[in-house]
């Protein structure tokens, strides 16, 4: 289960070479995995609808990402592992560490 909330900073950043949280994933991904699947990181990281409209494609819970985290207030998202067991026998690994 997740809460999001939409916000905004009021600061300006502290460094021109601060990046984004998706910006740093993209560029691990692009340095660690490359291509393989003919995902482009960047171009996904560069726009947080884009990337919304990708974690709702395939996060179960997470249906009209892009709407509700524009409506006033915090939203619950809640996936399929969320609505079962949250105990760390319920994760398929082989040690109770997701």
């Amino acid at each position: 289960m997740g809460i999001v909330q939409s916000s905004q900073g009021r600061l300006e950043p502290s460094s021109e070479h601060l990046l984004s949280e998706p910006e740093i994933v993209a560029r691990l991904a692009e340095a660690t995995i490359g291509d393989i699947g003919n995902i482009r990181w960047r171009w996904l990281a560069a726009d947080y609808d884009r990337l919304r409209t990708w974690i709702e494609a395939v996060v179960p819970g997470f249906d009209r990402y892009n709407e509700r985290v524009r409506e006033p207030g915090r939203q619950e998202m809640i996936s399929s592992g969320a609505r079962g067991c949250s105990c760390a026998s319920c994760f398929e690994s082989p040690t109770p560490r997701a």
